[in-house]
């Protein structure tokens, strides 16, 4: 089995083990999210042995060149010797905030010197004592100053309450990024768009389309946002007057939950809705973000709908049940993948997805779950690492 030094201590990883739960077995504290390769929270440097090319997929080139690669997506062929990344962070502060509806907060903060970003991209943000989460980028850098995000409120959100709640103009914030492929290219520009989000997914999807506007797109676009409630539609003014100003593009509403919708909206789940209207994607691109479930179905009935897989760019947001369902399935020799933002509460986990205490049948994993934070460490050893999106 490879062998994995890191500050002085050497791990054993087992077979179809990554990097990054090979450490948690060990009780080794490293920064980790998403555990799918999107947030980058993750990155660590080798300094040798070999990466596997899937471990370092999407990173800018000045990571690539000084060996950094994501541990949840590194599963060695070899020895590694691994170090802790320098600092990937820069500081910066809050310009201002404004509620855009109960829910949602439109922050604006300064960009880094030198910062150069598409519209759709995410940054991650990292609070003074450590706390980390990834947020996507709705602002324009051609047309906008500042750096916009948009901040859901949830239930317990370790991070989006203090953002909402006790975050002041002034404040100190560190940013790492961006990274991300979910962003308008000029070669779309003849292309038809279709764009599909729930919840704050439409804060990519919005600066994408501010993009495509203000680069002289040629193509239609459909955008659809779906919503279990019509509160949900946060943007709803700025995208009708869009629509009211471009004639190539089209803004729809979906209500998913079990009330009729109002008139001029559509029933239904917003890929099922989008997809079902749209039969031929053959020469589109498509674009889509929100809960993970959502992004996974869409990109699915996209292919088969004819949409070429390059032409379709996502930017998925952790989603508790599918999280939990993708762990129910994976193989005894693998630990879990956990729920983001699942209730407080805390057991026991077998990696069989089976709950069963025998030792010679699963290895255990004890999994403390925070809205916004997973915690995974082998039985009975136990430590904490920080997690992600609240």
């Amino acid at each position: 089995m490879p062998t994995l030094k890191y500050e002085g201590r050497q791990v054993q990883s087992r077979e179809e083990e990554s990097v990054l739960d090979a450490f948690l077995r060990q009780g080794i504290t490293v920064p980790f999210s998403c555990r799918s390769g999107t947030c980058q929270v993750c990155l660590q440097r080798c300094v040798a042995g070999s990466v596997p090319p899937v471990a370092q997929k999407g990173l800018r080139r000045e990571l690539l060149d000084h060996g950094y690669f994501m541990t949840c997506k590194c599963i060695p062929s070899g020895d590694m010797e691994i170090e802790p990344p320098s600092d990937l962070y820069a500081a910066t502060v809050v310009h201002s905030k404004e509620m855009l509806s109960p829910y949602v907060c439109k922050l604006l903060i300064e960009p880094v010197p030198g910062m150069s970003y598409h519209a759709g991209q995410f940054i991650n943000l990292r609070r003074p004592d450590g706390l980390v989460r990834s947020y996507s980028l709705s602002s324009l850098p051609e047309q906008d100053y500042f750096l916009e995000l948009h901040v859901l409120r949830k239930d317990a959100g370790l991070m989006s309450n203090w953002m909402i709640d006790e975050l002041q103009p002034g404040d100190a914030l560190d940013i790492q990024g961006p990274s991300g492929d979910c962003y308008y290219r000029n070669e779309a520009r003849s292309h038809p768009l279709l764009m599909a989000a729930t919840g704050t997914g439409i804060a990519p999807l919005y600066g994408i389309l501010r993009d495509a506007l203000h680069n002289g797109h040629e193509g239609e676009i459909h955008l659809y946002h779906g919503g279990r409630n019509t509160d949900r539609f946060y943007l709803r003014g700025q995208l009708r007057e869009m629509e009211m100003r471009h004639p190539n593009f089209h803004y729809y509403e979906c209500i998913s939950g079990n009330n009729a919708p109002p008139p001029g909206a559509l029933a239904g789940r917003v890929h099922q809705v989008a997809l079902a209207r749209h039969g031929n994607l053959h020469g589109w691109h498509v674009f889509l973000a929100g809960l993970a479930e959502m992004v996974d179905s869409g990109e699915k009935l996209a292919v088969k709908h004819g949409a070429a897989p390059e032409a379709i760019h996502s930017d998925a947001l952790p989603c508790a049940t599918c999280a939990a369902s993708r762990a129910a399935r994976r193989s005894p020799s693998r630990p879990p993948r956990l729920p983001e933002n699942g209730p407080s509460t805390r057991r026991p986990i077998p990696s069989c997805g089976r709950h069963c205490a025998k030792a010679s049948c699963c290895t255990m994993y004890c999994a403390i779950f925070t809205d916004g934070c997973s915690r995974t460490n082998g039985w009975p050893r136990f430590s904490m690492a920080s997690h992600n999106s609240a």
